[in-house]
């Protein structure tokens, strides 16, 4: 195999694990999960060197230019895919009824779901 072509492969895919990781340890650090966190930004890092210093190495080929910013681009989708999968992140959904229920709220909170609600009046009501 090519010696330019399995850098380029390397670049691509080591920083497609780079993103997905710093998308997930993102997700980790809102939720709370500290030390989780805290643990795959050791990788996320590791990997970020690696992938950069590849990158900076070989700076006069374009091609590993582009597999550095295809595969950050990459990472960021196989990183929200991650999550849709593991469901850290946070959902919000707009609820608006004709008649207010006053116990709907405490029925959504009651499932572990947080729940913000007002009254709003518009022009018919």
């Amino acid at each position: 195999m090519d010696n330019g072509i399995f850098i380029v492969a390397t670049i691509f895919i080591v920083n497609i694990l780079y993103v997905t990781i710093y998308t997930v340890r993102l997700l980790l650090t809102m939720k709370g999960y500290r030390y989780l966190a805290a643990l795959s930004s050791v990788f996320e890092m590791i990997i970020y060197v690696v992938a950069l210093s590849l990158v900076l190495d070989n700076l006069n080929n374009i091609a590993n230019v582009l597999a550095y910013a295809i595969g950050f681009g990459v990472g960021i989708i196989v990183g929200m895919k991650i999550e849709e999968r593991i469901a850290l992140g946070y959902i919000t959904v707009n609820v608006i009824t004709k008649e207010y229920n006053l116990d709907l709220p405490n029925q959504i909170r009651d499932l572990g779901y947080g729940v913000t609600s007002w009254l709003a009046s518009g022009r018919d009501g």
